[in-house]
This record gives C-alpha cells, sequence and structure tokens, in this order.
C-alpha cells in the first residue's frame, strides 16, 4: 500500500526555562526539500509572490533556505523560529546547526 504522509502528531518540548518547540511528526513536510520548493514554488512566487511565511519545525533546512533565497528575489521574506535551535537540530533532526546560521544570513541577503 501507499505509505502515508499526513502530519497526525505533535511532539511539545517544554524546557526547564519554560521555553517550548512544538514539533509534528514528519509527514508530507518532510518532503519539502530545496528541489521540491523550487519545483513547487519558484515559478508562483516569481509572478505572484507577495508575502511568504515558513517555519523550521517541520520543513528540512534546505527547503526552508531555498524558499527564503526565492523570497529575496521577489522581496517577501518571513521566517518562523517557531522551535529553539537545539530541537531542530537534534530533536526534530531537521538539519545541522550551520544549515540554521544559513538560514538566518538568507535573510538579510
Amino acid at each position: 500500500g501507499s505509505r502515508s504522509l499526513a502530519a497526525r502528531e505533535s511532539y511539545v518540548f517544554v524546557q526547564a526555562d519554560g521555553e517550548r518547540s512544538i514539533i509534528m511528526a514528519r509527514g508530507a513536510t518532510s518532503l519539502m526539500d530545496a528541489e521540491a520548493v523550487e519545483a513547487r514554488f519558484g515559478e508562483p512566487l516569481a509572478k505572484y509572490g507577495h508575502f511568504v511565511s515558513t517555519e523550521i519545525s517541520q520543513v528540512p533546512h534546505s527547503g526552508v533556505l531555498k524558499l527564503l533565497k526565492l523570497a529575496n528575489k521577489n522581496a517577501v521574506t518571513i521566517l518562523d523560529l517557531d522551535v529553539s535551535p537545539s530541537v531542530a537540530v537534534n530533536e526534530a533532526g531537521l538539519g545541522t546547526m550551520d544549515d540554521l546560521i544559513q538560514l538566518r544570513k538568507a535573510l538579510s541577503e
């Protein structure tokens, strides 16, 4: 049968200092890497994009970075850091700390 890709579960990590991160179980969003973002959003964003919002809690960092770079070409950049860097890298396994640094740099390119 086909593999289900719906994100049906969420995990909330609460740190001792009260900071929290919400991670969705990997589903269809786990497929949104740089290649998928370019294929699905490159042309529409260039033609019609005015505003883009993305976050690092569900999408591989390569996909987020690609979207930010595409958005910068069209003056539409928003990044939702709805998860702490350590959770994004460790528990969620979305990328590396170096990836997060590249995401931050992409906002000012």
